[in-house]
């Protein structure tokens, strides 16, 4: 290392440049490519290198650019393996990432439709049993109805009863009264 310290930057999304906080040491002797000012103002800036805050990736579309212009830096000598694997990997993560998304939207769609019918199936139950209480009711009170309707028609009978009696009664009288000598 030649013990220079050379401090990073990096461009903003209005293209604006920010000076990062941390200085790094460079070798330049350890660079896989030669130093030139204009590529590596190029490469500067690739959104690939800009510094991602929290891992925060860039987009798909962003990404799949940066890689076709690494195949463009690697034939200008640049050795750019190890980002291009980088990159890669991180597409497929994001691949998988959407997988696991997806899977969880339709996981928490299926447990909402689940939820629902759930619902629904309660309100069912409830209205079911208030069915049968209402029918336990009208049950109940036919049966008072029922003990009712007995109870008065044993009323009449026992009435009928006492009619048939006075009426015997009278018709005897009658007959003993027919029957008996006028003087």
């Amino acid at each position: 290392m030649s013990g220079q310290l050379v401090q990073g930057s990096r461009s903003t999304s209005k293209g604006k440049r920010k000076e990062l906080c941390a200085t790094v040491p460079v070798d330049h002797g350890n660079l896989p490519f030669e130093n030139n000012e204009n590529l590596w103002g190029m490469v500067e800036s690739l959104e690939a290198f800009d510094y991602q805050e929290n891992f925060k990736l860039a987009p798909r579309e962003d990404i799949k650019n940066d890689l076709s212009l690494l195949d463009k830096l690697e034939t200008h000598g640049f050795d750019v393996m190890k980002l291009r694997e980088i990159l890669t990997r991180i597409l497929l993560l994001k691949d998988q990432q959407e997988d696991v998304e997806n899977s969880l939207k339709e996981s928490k769609m299926r447990l909402t439709g689940f939820d629902l019918v759930k619902c629904k199936a309660k309100e069912d139950g409830i209205k079911r049993e208030d069915e049968m209480m209402r029918l336990t009711e009208e049950a109940r009170l036919a049966g008072f109805r029922d003990k009712e309707i007995d109870a008065d028609i044993a009323s009449d009978q026992w009435e009928l009863r006492m009619i048939e009696d006075e009426l015997t009664r009278v018709n005897m009288e009658f007959e003993e009264l027919v029957a008996s000598p006028l003087f």
